[in-house]
């Protein structure tokens, strides 16, 4: 037999299992590679993988990352308890002084872009209007279930 989705769903090399496991971490389509697993599995515990991989990776490791870019920005915004100016900024990291100046130049616009944005992320309406979109698009996920029968 062959793998399930034309092939794309499998852990027989590690450029799959990468591809199989983002595409797990995504939230898309993860419960159909569970049962894939667990109908090619003797002990049907694949579940404990899936479960876990979904938890600590979609939940945890992606409130990790944007923890670590939200203090890298600020920490190369504020240096010494004052402001950089921008127009005297070095990036801090010795890798982007290797990279030509046409590689840094988006970076720092982009930093730019964020620093000015910056007021209006941290503000209490931002938050409430985030958490409402995000209510708002789970309950729309949720309405594809509505009328299902069991």
């Amino acid at each position: 037999y062959g793998n399930p989705n034309y092939g794309f769903t499998n852990y027989d090399n590690i450029g799959w299992s990468l591809l199989t496991t983002f595409q797990i971490l995504t939230n898309e389509g993860w419960t159909d590679i569970l049962y894939y697993a667990q109908d090619g599995t003797i002990a049907s515990l694949a579940w404990i993988y899936f479960v876990l991989l979904v938890i600590i990776g979609t939940f945890l490791l992606l409130n990790l990352v944007m923890a670590i870019i939200c203090d890298y920005i600020s920490d190369a915004v504020v240096s010494r308890n004052r402001v950089i100016p921008w127009g005297d900024f070095q990036p801090p990291r010795n890798a982007y002084n290797m990279l030509p100046l046409s590689y840094t130049q988006p970076i720092l616009s982009i930093m730019r872009i964020s620093y000015k944005l910056r007021p209006i992320i941290r503000s209490i309406k931002f938050e409430a209007a985030v958490c409402l979109i995000t209510l708002a698009h789970t309950l729309l996920l949720a309405t594809q279930y509505l009328n299902m029968s069991p």
